[in-house]
């Protein structure tokens, strides 16, 4: 293959579709593929988009880290501004949908559809106040205590078990 058609090849295999973290959405790229050095993209995850990956390319082949956002954790570098993990919306079976956005303050801030000890997302009450937290769904018994806040987990007149903060 000559030079230029390899060239255009590899820029073809990264096509920005808008992932939202400036990095180019990878087309056809998989873990070891041939590709020019120094480019980087995301492998998009079309089911669960926080289980995509990141894919760097270093001595001439794609190696790929899965993204994996957590609650918490810095989020400045990463490829992606925002991304859910598919779930069940409740706490009836697991696992949890999720939702995951890079917060001003540099880390992820996920918010979880369901706060229970079986709950794939989060093991009871999140290490942080989240005021998306109201009214999502919940296990019966759970309490959580913040600075200023304190979430119960009661029936919310339907016979459906949320979290009501005050």
């Amino acid at each position: 293959m000559n030079r230029s058609i390899f060239v255009l090849f590899v820029l073809a295999a990264c096509n920005d579709r808008g992932s939202g973290g400036g990095s180019a959405t990878c087309e056809g790229v998989s873990e070891g593929a041939i590709c020019m050095a120094g480019l980087s993209c995301v492998m998009p995850n079309d089911f669960s988009s926080c289980e995509s990956s990141n894919c760097l390319c270093t001595n001439g082949h794609y190696h790929c880290q899965p993204i994996e956002p957590a609650d918490g954790e810095p989020c400045t570098n990463a490829p992606i501004q925002g991304c859910s993990y598919e779930g069940v919306p409740n706490c009836s079976v697991p696992p949890a949908s999720q939702v995951c956005l890079c917060d001003a303050d540099g880390t992820w801030h996920c918010v979880c559809a369901c706060y229970s000890p079986d709950s794939t997302c989060s093991f009871g009450c999140p290490a942080r106040f989240i005021p998306e937290m109201e009214s999502a769904s919940c296990s019966a018994g759970l309490s959580c205590t913040y600075p200023g806040k304190t979430c119960q987990c009661a029936d919310d007149g339907t016979g459906a078990l949320r979290l009501h903060c005050t």
